[in-house]
């Protein structure tokens, strides 16, 4: 379990990075706010996933689904 969580979260890291190289490479505001709102929340849930395939407790599970619900 912990390789499929390792790649989950490399995979959440990597869409990060291309989420802020979008703020940076396109021109318009529009743009922008969708380059860094839609991947960064993906990314972000990609990285609480992981976090959750690595816990061990119950309770952590709860957490993160309250953290992205």
């Amino acid at each position: 379990m912990s390789m499929v969580s390792l790649v989950v979260g490399a995979l959440g890291a990597v869409l990060l990075v291309v989420s802020a190289l979008g703020l940076f490479r396109l021109r318009d505001a529009l743009a922008r706010q969708h380059a860094a709102t839609k991947s960064a929340t993906l990314a972000l849930g990609l990285i609480l996933m992981s976090v959750a395939l690595r816990a061990e407790q119950g309770a952590w599970w709860f957490r993160i689904a309250l953290i992205v619900m």
